[in-house]
């Protein structure tokens, strides 16, 4: 393989490489609060929205258990929002499956 072509392949690894790094993952937890950064447990955003405000593309954005009693806008960011435990059925009756 030339040299050039190297080159161009470890140029090519090293961006896929920090695409892959530059990824959050942002927590939230009843227990949270808004003003931290939320990269942690520990630092927990408190409500979803906030979460959803601090990550960009690509983030994961994971909830705890509890009860978010809020409106959520996207932003209209590509981003990844669970809960910390799984699906889990709605207590309310009303909720679809």
């Amino acid at each position: 393989m030339n040299a050039s072509r190297t080159w161009m392949l470890a140029c090519a690894l090293v961006g896929l490489l920090a695409g892959a790094a530059s990824a959050a993952t942002i927590f939230v937890a009843t227990t949270g609060d808004d003003a931290n950064d939320g990269l942690s447990w520990t630092a927990a955003k408190r409500t979803v929205q906030a979460g959803l405000d601090a990550a960009s593309d690509g983030d994961e954005i994971i909830v705890g258990p509890g009860t978010y009693p809020e409106a959520i806008n996207f932003l209209g960011k590509a981003v990844y929002l669970r809960s910390s435990g799984g699906a889990a059925k709605p207590a309310d009756p009303q909720c679809a499956d």
